[in-house]
């Protein structure tokens, strides 16, 4: 859930899918910050022609390659959608 007007108020919302549990986990985006390594733009290119609009999607598929403000949000995303997933009972 972004929020364009402040962008540390902007939440990850992550749903655990496994079986019936269906319950959901909301993240301040601005706390996974530490998570991206690459160059921070200081323009907002929402709403603008530039704009491909990815961090409207409700799941994202790719980064956004675009010199926004908002862009980094999405590598993180697709960073961890990429980490390995195990399951604990089976790891137990």
């Amino acid at each position: 859930m972004p929020d364009f007007e402040n962008l540390k108020l902007g939440l990850l919302l992550f749903l655990h899918r496994e079986k019936s549990c269906f319950t959901t986990i909301s993240i301040y985006a601005d706390k996974m910050r530490d998570l991206y390594k690459g160059p921070v733009f200081r323009k907002r290119l929402f709403r603008s022609e530039q704009c491909p609009g990815i961090c409207l999607r409700e799941e994202i598929q790719v980064h956004c390659t675009k010199p926004c403000e908002c862009a980094w949000i999405t590598v993180v995303l697709e960073k961890i959608k990429k980490w390995k997933k195990t399951n604990p009972k089976a790891a137990g």
